[in-house]
């Protein structure tokens, strides 16, 4: 079961990786097609994640 407080912490972590809190207001936003997360950011954020 996920709780509120991973969700909290795995949205952080992207709005970091990201560089933009639009992520956080708009849970549907395509990441990739937008550009603001590529292969890199990916590792960033899987990384960040298992810290």
């Amino acid at each position: 079961m996920v709780t509120a407080d991973f969700t909290d912490k795995v949205l952080q972590l992207l709005v970091s990786v990201a560089e933009t809190d639009e992520v956080r207001d708009n849970l549907d936003l395509p990441l990739y097609d937008y550009q603001l997360l590529d292969s890199m950011r990916t590792v960033q954020l899987i990384l960040a994640i298992e810290e």
